[in-house]
């Protein structure tokens, strides 16, 4: 899925989004109050999206829930199930939900709250980015056109969904900045690291049965 001459970058880029994560953990773990990114980015948004506004966003952002984000991912499984390669249906269905898994399990041991719940990282960042960087990932691997263009439409309306949410959840002091940032990061690392290990057994697998 990740070709030869990139799995090294995507290796060390994976690497830096898990440090982004272990570092926010330090700096935010066991607060419940915002730091300095965060009030800056929450004014900004209270002094440029008015509340009628809000409201309209707000039901954008709800396709980033439970339901409509367990039915995009079987829309992402489905691409690769039509790319015709085992490994994309797996990562489809394996990085996202790893993803969110390690989220909820970070979330007690970095204890940072807000709204007397547990914040960072964001669980709803960290589920939608994965799959936006499964569908990253497929676009990457071209296999053919439909393929492409199926996964380029997915990727334009994840990547739509994501960034209207994102920015309810921080308007509505639903999340702070450096929540959705952990969340990220978090989601890229997965899938990158899963798909790296796919490629790996793939490429083994491939070659015992060669020989």
């Amino acid at each position: 899925m990740i070709t030869r001459r990139v799995r090294r970058p995507a290796g060390l880029a994976a690497i830096a989004c898990a440090l982004v994560v272990l570092m926010l953990g330090a700096r935010h773990g066991g607060q419940a109050g915002p730091g300095g990114l965060d009030l800056a980015v929450e004014y900004w948004l209270r002094s440029h999206i008015a509340d009628q506004q809000l409201r309209v966003l707000h039901e954008i952002a709800e396709l980033g829930d439970r339901r409509p984000t367990m039915a995009a991912t079987a829309l992402v499984a489905g691409i690769g199930y039509l790319s015709g390669r085992w490994t994309h249906v797996l990562l489809a269905a394996l990085a996202p939900a790893t993803a969110i898994v390690l989220s909820q399990l970070l979330k007690p041991l970095i204890g940072r709250t807000i709204n007397d719940y547990w914040a960072l990282p964001s669980g709803h960042t960290t589920g939608l980015v994965a799959l936006l960087a499964v569908v990253g990932v497929f676009l990457l691997y071209r296999t053919n056109i439909y393929i492409s263009v199926l996964s380029g439409l997915a990727f334009a309306g994840i990547g739509f969904v994501v960034t209207v949410m994102v920015v309810v959840m921080i308007r509505m002091h639903l999340h702070y900045t450096t929540d959705v940032v952990a969340g990220g990061c978090l989601a890229f690392s997965a899938v990158v690291g899963i798909a790296l290990l796919l490629d790996r057994l793939d490429e083994g697998s491939r070659a015992a049965r060669a020989s």
